[in-house]
């Protein structure tokens, strides 16, 4: 699912932290999905980055990530994806949110 970015960023950075379970959750989160960087949980979400060469190189990332089922493993409910983005050097990136039941 894709989403405003802005609402999530806030929501998000509102959130308190959790730190325990933001610990287990981000080794959690490592563990099944190593290309996953900058993984930041907080108490019932986390914020992630997918990086790629380009937009095609996200996209087929993205699908790996969905059809593995990677994350709902990690017990995620929703996963929102950001529009993917190109750095200044042209590689491009999205944020990725993990949203949790707790």
């Amino acid at each position: 699912m894709r989403s405003d970015r802005p609402t999530l960023d806030k929501e998000f950075a509102d959130e308190a932290e959790d730190k325990a379970w933001a610990d287990a959750t981000e080794a959690a989160i490592h563990a099944v999905a190593p290309e996953l960087s900058d993984v930041t949980c907080h108490r019932t979400q986390c914020q992630a980055t997918l990086h790629g060469a380009g937009l095609p190189q996200i996209a087929m990332a993205v699908d790996k990530l969905e059809s593995e089922d990677k994350l709902p493993s990690t017990g995620a409910k929703n996963v929102l994806l950001t529009a993917p983005e190109n750095d200044a050097d042209g590689k491009a990136r999205m944020t990725i949110f993990i949203r949790y039941e707790r």
